[in-house]
C-alpha cells in the first residue's frame, strides 16, 4: 500500500458576527450566520503510521495552510483561535491585522473545546 492523505474538516457554525471598528472607531461588519472550517491534513505511510502534516484556517474570503511547526500545540492536539467578532481562525493569539491594518483580528485564549468529551 502506498502513502497516502487523510483530510478532517471541522465546520463550525458561529451564529453571531458582532461589529468591529475600523481605524478604531465606524463599527461595521454585524452580521448573523457565518459558517467557517478548519481542515487537518494527515499523513498515513505505507504501514498505517498516521503523521500530522499541516492545517487548513479559514479567514474570510480565503485561507492558509500551516505546518505542524508553525502551529500551537496542547499535547498532540494543534490549537486554534478564532477571532473575536470575525470568526477567521488563526494559529496564535493576539491582534492579526487586516486591510494593511485598519481592521484587526484578536483573538485569545478561551474555553477551549475537548473533542473527546462531547455531550449532547
Amino acid at each position: 500500500r502506498a502513502n497516502s492523505k487523510l483530510y478532517i474538516s471541522y465546520t463550525h457554525m458561529y451564529a453571531y458576527n458582532g461589529p468591529e471598528p475600523v481605524c478604531c472607531c465606524v463599527p461595521i461588519g454585524m452580521h448573523f450566520a457565518d459558517s467557517e472550517h478548519v481542515t487537518a491534513e494527515l499523513d498515513i505511510s505505507a504501514r498505517g503510521d498516521v503523521m500530522f502534516s499541516r492545517m487548513y484556517m479559514s479567514r474570510h474570503s480565503g485561507g492558509v495552510w500551516l505546518d505542524g511547526s508553525d502551529m500551537r500545540w496542547n499535547g498532540d492536539r494543534p490549537l486554534v483561535f478564532p477571532s473575536l467578532n470575525g470568526h477567521a481562525s488563526y494559529e496564535s493569539p493576539g491582534p492579526h491585522p487586516r486591510y494593511w491594518g485598519a481592521v484587526f483580528d484578536r483573538c485569545d485564549y478561551g474555553i477551549q473545546w475537548d473533542t473527546d468529551t462531547l455531550q449532547y
